[in-house]
Formats: C-alpha cells, structure tokens, sequence
C-alpha cells in the first residue's frame, strides 16, 4: 500500500514541480517584486542584516548585506507571508551572528569539516538541465567511526550546519555560473539499501540535528529528493521524517519503487549525470571527490590542478569578477589561499 500511494502520487508532484520551477507568470514576477521591496523594508527598519565572511567585507557595499536571492527563499518557504518571513529571515541572521556562523566556517579544521562533510550528502560533480547541483546520500556508507567522532568532538551537534554552508557558499554559487543562471537549490538522491534499523538508529541524532537546522535556516534549499532502495520499514522512518520537515520540503520527496528508479533518474537528470550505481554512466562513488562535468572540468583547470579538501568559497567581486578561496585551518594554522 505504501509503495501504491506513492508512485500514484509521483507523477502529479512531477508535474507541479516542474510548473513551479520553469513558470513564472508576470503576476508572479510582481507578487514577488512586491513582497521583495516589503521584506527589505522591514529589514531596513529593524536594522536586521546578513553576516558576512571577512573575506567578502570588501567586495560589495553594506546595501548588498540582505542578497535578493536570499530574501526570496525566505519569501517562498513562508509563501509570501511577509511578515513570517521576516521573523525567520531575522532569526537566522541573528542566529549566525550569534554561533559567528562565518568565522566558524573559515577557521574550522579541515580534517574536523571532511568527517562532517562524509556524514552527509556529497556533491557528485554534476548538476541537471537548469543547473542546480545533484548530492548523493548512501547511508549504508556511513561509517560507524565517523559518527563516533562526530559526537565525541561536538556532542551536542551544533557543527552539522558546516556541510550546507559548503553546498550553499560554493557548490550552488559554483553551479550558477557554469550554467549562467544564479541557483539556491540542490538535488538530493537518498540511497537507503541494506540499511537495516540499527544504522538508521545511529544517525537518527544526527538527522534529526541536521533537519531541525536545515527548516529554520537554510528553507528552500532542495528542488527535489529522490529516495531509492527503501527498506520494508520505510514507513516508520517516515514518520520520522514528517516530524522533521515543513510539508513543503516532504512534498518534493519522490520514493522511488526499484523497478523504476533507473528509467525516472536518467530521464530526469541524465544518464551522463547519474551515478552507475543508480543506472546512469557517470563513474563516481560516495565519499570519493566530485566528477565534474566537461565544462566544470575546464572552469577548475584553471584553478586548481586537483580537488582541494576543506571549506570552500566562491565569491562575487566587483565588476562580476568571481574568485575560489581554500579556507580552514590545519595544524592551527589558517588557510586563505586563493585559487
């Protein structure tokens, strides 16, 4: 019954999905215009701003504190609510502000970020038609002495949110230039084969930290999660997962049956762009480094010769000049090398 209701709702949420993404009306366009110059105006009367890395202070003016694009997904998480928009908005402003949000992410040590960054979905190097990047999830590749560590240095979680400051200061900001086409959004396949209860109940801290993170700060993050290989006890981590997330984020999840998978994903995202494992070409496995697309490979070139390991950024400058820069630290050293 789980898997009927499922799939007979899939292809409708397909559809919305997609008149959503690729259409916007001019009455769409105006109401969010509108909401756009409300919002801003509430910031401007509350002083409420939006913390920046030091490693930006120079490059744009103190009116580029509240980014439009940021403020939008905001606006969409609360449908255009303006005012619970704002009160979000704030919160996580003064939440970053508070945790030094920016200054965590430059200092943090690398080898501390890369066990964070395994425990969660990774970059495969690849992006769909409209650009927005595609992460992949294999649970049964968590390793038990990653979470270990994980809780034995930060018990209480709180560094959880250094994986999405990754994908949301350089995977997305990387994949909107390649496509010429600014994005805020990510895909997220979720890969749950041979996952049995017990490895599910060692990351349910861990996802549940992760989630309650991601619905108050980072809304409207995920265009889409395709979850494949659910085991026979997917409904009771659906509950789980309701629990979790906003309704809006639990609509954009599509459980794939395994007769499907394949046939959905390639058509979706393309054969080149999905992984082998889930029936695509494309030669990449969890926890490895992303295998970029042809044209990423000839962006980087130019950058660096291999994948650099550790918190990344990708800033605007003035005249829309872009640059990577390696932060962290290792060996209580900082580093800020320019790539």
């Amino acid at each position: 019954m789980w898997r009927t209701i499922t799939h007979a709702s899939l292809s409708r949420r397909r559809t919305d999905l997609s008149e959503r993404s690729f259409t916007r009306t001019d009455s769409v366009v105006e109401r969010e215009d509108k909401a756009l110059a409300e919002l801003r105006e509430l910031c401007r009367k509350n002083n409420v701003s939006w913390p920046k890395s030091e490693l930006v202070a120079g490059d744009s003016g103190p009116d580029d504190d509240n980014d439009d694009s940021n403020l939008l997904r905001y606006l969409r998480a609360r449908k255009y609510d303006v005012p619970a928009a704002f009160k979000q908005y704030a919160a996580s402003a003064k939440w970053r502000r508070e945790i030094q949000l920016e200054k965590t992410y430059d200092d943090v040590d690398i080898a501390q970020f890369e066990t964070i960054r395994r425990l969660q979905p990774q970059w495969t190097g690849r992006r769909d038609g409209t650009g927005v990047p595609i992460m992949v999830y294999v649970v049964s590749q968590v390793k038990p002495e990653d979470i270990l560590a994980l809780h034995k240095m930060d018990p209480a979680l709180s560094s959880v949110f250094l994986a999405a400051e990754y994908v949301t200061q350089f995977v997305q900001p990387l994949c909107g230039k390649l496509h010429h086409r600014r994005t805020t959004r990510s895909i997220n396949i979720i890969d749950l084969s041979h996952v049995g209860i017990p490895t599910f109940w060692r990351l349910r801290r861990l996802l549940n930290a992760a989630s309650t993170m991601a619905t108050a700060h980072y809304p409207e993050t995920v265009k889409k999660i395709y979850v494949v290989g659910a085991p026979a006890f997917f409904p009771q981590i659906w509950k789980f997962i309701t629990m979790w997330f906003e309704k809006e984020t639990t609509r954009k999840i599509a459980v794939l049956g395994h007769h499907e998978s394949a046939e959905i994903l390639c058509r979706e995202l393309g054969a080149d762009n999905l992984p082998k494992r889930f029936g695509g070409d494309l030669d990449w496995e969890f926890g490895g480094f992303p295998n970029l697309s042809p044209d990423a490979e000839t962006f980087s070139s130019r950058l660096f010769e291999k994948w650099v390991e550790g918190p990344l950024r990708l800033l605007d400058g003035p005249e829309g000049k872009s640059r990577i820069v390696a932060v962290g630290s290792q060996g209580g050293e900082l580093r800020r090398e320019e790539l």
